[in-house]
């Protein structure tokens, strides 16, 4: 048998435009044998203001689980109590392992190929966490218990099936024993699965030593001419330790000179619906306070671009904010605090002499492309500059060597972390919410383990710190790039 696809096989995914006394968004909607599964339609509007990835993985994981409900439609659920208990169990086993044998048969039918722990884990509290909605607010959940499970529809089946399978049982730890000693009733499962696998792993970021000639060879164009906005959103990553999202949330006033450091810059990462702006109203004559959601709407007739689909989408991951209330935003840390003074340069440059005048967006960020003349940069388009880029500089392009761009949001951390810094200025400069959030970003790397260990040894008897800098100077920068 032919490996398939991981295409849906008994479900449909449309996106359809829905209109909710908040806002106008996409939405996606499950269709089945029985029509449009509604529960995970009202569970969306119940959580309109959630990302467009919280609702992907929702709808992606909650067509999986239907799937699977119906390849087991011919068990008789109600007079047999081992397969009630192991319905779940098995599920979450089948997204671990896989539907497909070694030999390439798959009785199911499914075709699903093996997922990372640390993948499932993430789906089936997302799973857990649409069932207990669902549960809650079910009416009739109690009369599906009288029917034959066979005639219940595939709304009851899955009140059915909350009821049997509460968080506690269907952990995927808690299943861990479980499964080394009761074979699966449903899918007997041939692969040898380690569930103690670890996740955690070397982190890979940007190397320091590059990062110039990133900034200054890789975003080169011709023999004087620089790619500006590359540059700038590259430098608030690495210099400045934001997510490849951020940057792409930016308005053109959100950058200032430092009132209390002259010629550096300051940045404001305004939360993308919840920021607070001041909006001259031409109607009233008047200066009013609206939040972001409200002024792109009411002045440029847009929507955030976290509640956005397709390539105009940038996500908004819940950062720890430096002023709250009516402001919502986290200001930009520069390390080393030159950077600040080098984006103010760029900055004041890209306003000057690149970005258009008079577009029907506030984004500092914008194309310049013929084809998309001023409209908002997309993150895909960085992508594909930063990778030429990469490659310009004779790098490869890969997540395990340091080159995506999330590494340089990695180096920022690490850089932090060997600078000695304490681990709430760390967690502060981080936008971390948790103080635990910031060890994947700081922990070292296998060759910093065994670099110290070496040097440990050679020295065991010596109190000697050796720092070694290998940066360029600001100074030298200036003379090379500021006019």
């Amino acid at each position: 048998m032919n490996k398939q696809n991981n295409s849906p096989k008994f479900h449909t995914v449309v996106t359809i435009n829905v209109r909710t006394e908040f806002i106008t968004r996409n939405l996606k909607v499950i269709f089945t044998n029985n029509g449009i599964f509604y529960p995970l339609v009202d569970y969306f509007i119940d959580n309109q203001f959630k990302s467009i990835s919280w609702q992907n993985n929702a709808t992606y994981i909650v067509g999986l689980f239907i799937d699977y409900i119906f390849v087991n439609r011919n068990f008789d659920l109600n007079n047999d109590r081992n397969r009630k208990i192991y319905f779940m169990p098995n599920f979450i086993k089948l997204l671990q392992n896989g539907s497909i044998t070694n030999e390439g048969e798959d009785s199911l039918e499914l075709f699903w190929f093996p997922k990372k722990i640390s993948r499932v884990n993430s789906l089936i509290n997302v799973l857990y966490s649409f069932l207990d909605w669902y549960y809650k607010k079910s009416r009739n959940k109690d009369s599906i218990f009288l029917k034959n499970y066979n005639d219940l529809s595939m709304n009851e089946k899955i009140l059915y099936l909350r009821h049997w399978n509460n968080r506690r049982q269907t952990s995927l730890l808690s299943h861990i024993k479980t499964f080394d000693k009761n074979p699966s009733p449903i899918y007997d499962i041939n692969k040898k699965v380690n569930f103690f696998k670890s996740e955690i792993y070397d982190i890979k970021y940007f190397d320091n030593s590059k990062i110039i000639d990133l900034l200054f060879t890789g975003f080169k164009r011709g023999s004087d001419s620089y790619d500006i906005r590359n540059i700038m959103i590259t430098i608030l990553m690495h210099f400045g330790g934001t997510r490849l999202s951020e940057p792409f949330h930016l308005f053109v006033n959100d950058v200032m000179e430092d009132p209390n450091n002259q010629g550096s810059a300051l940045v404001k990462l305004y939360h993308p619906e919840d920021g607070y702006i001041n909006h001259f109203d031409k109607y009233t004559n008047k200066t009013v306070e609206l939040t972001r959601k409200e002024y792109l709407q009411k002045k440029y007739n847009l929507t955030p671009r976290n509640l956005q689909t397709g390539t105009n989408h940038a996500g908004w991951k819940d950062l720890a904010l430096d002023k709250t209330g009516k402001f919502n935003y986290a200001i930009v840390y520069w390390f080393p605090t030159w950077a600040g003074k080098l984006f103010w340069n760029l900055y004041k440059r890209y306003i000057m002499e690149i970005r258009p005048k008079n577009l029907s967006n506030p984004y500092l960020f914008v194309s310049i492309h013929h084809k998309s003349f001023g409209l908002p940069y997309t993150i895909n388009a960085f992508r594909d500059s930063h990778q030429n880029a990469i490659k310009k500089i004779k790098l490869h392009y890969k997540k395990e060597l340091g080159t995506t761009p999330h590494a340089h949001r990695h180096a920022y951390g690490q850089n932090l972390q060997n600078s000695g810094l304490s681990k709430n200025i760390i967690q502060k400069a981080l936008h971390h919410k948790s103080p635990f959030s910031q060890m994947v970003y700081t922990l070292p790397s296998v060759e910093k383990i065994n670099q110290v260990l070496n040097e440990a040894s050679n020295n065991i008897n010596e109190q000697i710190f050796i720092e070694k800098n290998d940066e360029n100077s600001f100074e030298n920068l200036k003379e090379v790039f500021i006019r």
